[in-house]
C-alpha cells in the first residue's frame, strides 16, 4: 500500500460533517481501512476517494474526463470512460489541456485562500505545512505530477522551483492531493460544497478567464 493511502490528517477536522459512514460510497466497514481527511469514513484507497468525492473533478487531471468534468480513481477507469462515452476522442489529458488545468487550479487555490481569510497563496503554503506533517520526507513525486508542478511554477508563478511535498515550500506543492485536502478540511461543509463545483480560470496575471 502506498503511503498516500494511509495518509492521516494531523489537524482538527474543522470542516467535517459527521454523518452515517455506511452511506459513503466505497467506505470500508467495521472501522477497517484508513481515515479520510475530509469525512468520517475510512477507505483502503483514501486518495481515490478524496479525488472522486471531495475535490473538484480537475484536481487529478490525468484521471479526469475533460469532456464532461468526470473524475475517476484510476487512469484505467478513465480510459474505459472515454472509450464508452467519448469514442471520438480517447486521448484524455495531454499538452493541449495543461494551461487549462493550471489556470483552474490557480483559481481553486485563490478561492481556498479567500474562504480561509488569508491574503496570499504563500500564506496558504505556510498553513498547509503546519497541518500536513505526516508526509514522509523521502516521498518521491510521480514524474507526471512533478512535471505539472514545475509547469505551474513556470507558467503561473513565473519562477523556477523544485517541486516537493515535504517540505512544503512552494505554492506548486499545493497541487498535490494531501496538502490540498488538508486545507480543504478547514472550510465549512457549505464552502466545501461550493468549491467542489468551482471552475474559475485565473491566469498568471491574476485575470479571470471567461
Amino acid at each position: 500500500m502506498e503511503w498516500e493511502d494511509s495518509f492521516v490528517p494531523d489537524y482538527d477536522e474543522m470542516g467535517i460533517a459527521h454523518s452515517d459512514t455506511t452511506k459513503v460510497r466505497g467506505a470500508a466497514v467495521q472501522r477497517k481501512g484508513n481515515p479520510c481527511p475530509l469525512c468520517p469514513a475510512r477507505f483502503t484507497h483514501v486518495r481515490r476517494h478524496v479525488l472522486q468525492e471531495h475535490l473538484p473533478w480537475y484536481a487529478a487531471p490525468e484521471m479526469a474526463c475533460w469532456h464532461c468534468g468526470h473524475q475517476e480513481g484510476q487512469k484505467s477507469f478513465t480510459r474505459k470512460h472515454l472509450l464508452q462515452h467519448h469514442p471520438e476522442d480517447t486521448n484524455g489529458f495531454g499538452d493541449g489541456l495543461v494551461i487549462k488545468y493550471l489556470e483552474l487550479m490557480h483559481g481553486f487555490l485563490w478561492a481556498i485562500t479567500k474562504h480561509l481569510g488569508m491574503g496570499t497563496l504563500d500564506s496558504l503554503v505556510t498553513r498547509a505545512a503546519e497541518m500536513c506533517t505526516s508526509v514522509p520526507s523521502s516521498t518521491e513525486l510521480p514524474l507526471s505530477e512533478e512535471v505539472l508542478m514545475g509547469r505551474f511554477c513556470k507558467e503561473i508563478l513565473q519562477k523556477k522551483h523544485t517541486p516537493s511535498v515535504n517540505p512544503l515550500v512552494c505554492v506548486c506543492s499545493l497541487l498535490h492531493w494531501c496538502p490540498l485536502s488538508s486545507l480543504f478540511s478547514q472550510l465549512s461543509p457549505g464552502d466545501q460544497e461550493a468549491l467542489f463545483n468551482l471552475e474559475d480560470y485565473i491566469d498568471a496575471r491574476g485575470r479571470h478567464i471567461v
